[in-house]
């Protein structure tokens, strides 16, 4: 799911996004509407905080993880370096180099 979140862009979430294990669980008869948000704005705008929430998260973590490289920290979170770089930006988070404070 944390490569999936930061694969789709912001956007929701698709099967082109999740891997083929999980695609083909889903198909072989797996609930597919089992906590799947409502479909009220409010519910699906409070889902997609909580995904921004955790893409941060988890982005901060693999930083920490990996002492503040980018490249180590994209690499572990199965994303390019560019698509971190464009995450740090958009999360607001200082693109320093060298360890995390």
């Amino acid at each position: 799911m944390e490569r999936a979140a930061l694969l789709c862009g912001g956007g929701e979430i698709g099967p082109e996004h999740l891997p083929d294990r999980v695609r083909l669980g889903a198909a072989a008869g797996a609930p597919g509407a089992a906590g799947r948000p409502s479909d009220s704005p409010a519910a699906w705008d409070a889902a997609r905080a909580e995904k921004r929430a955790l893409e941060r998260t988890l982005i901060v973590e693999a930083l920490e993880a990996c002492g503040g490289n980018q490249t180590r920290a994209a690499e572990r979170l199965g994303i390019s370096r560019r698509t971190m770089v464009s995450r740090l930006g958009e999360f607001g988070i200082g693109r320093k180099r060298g360890p995390m404070t």
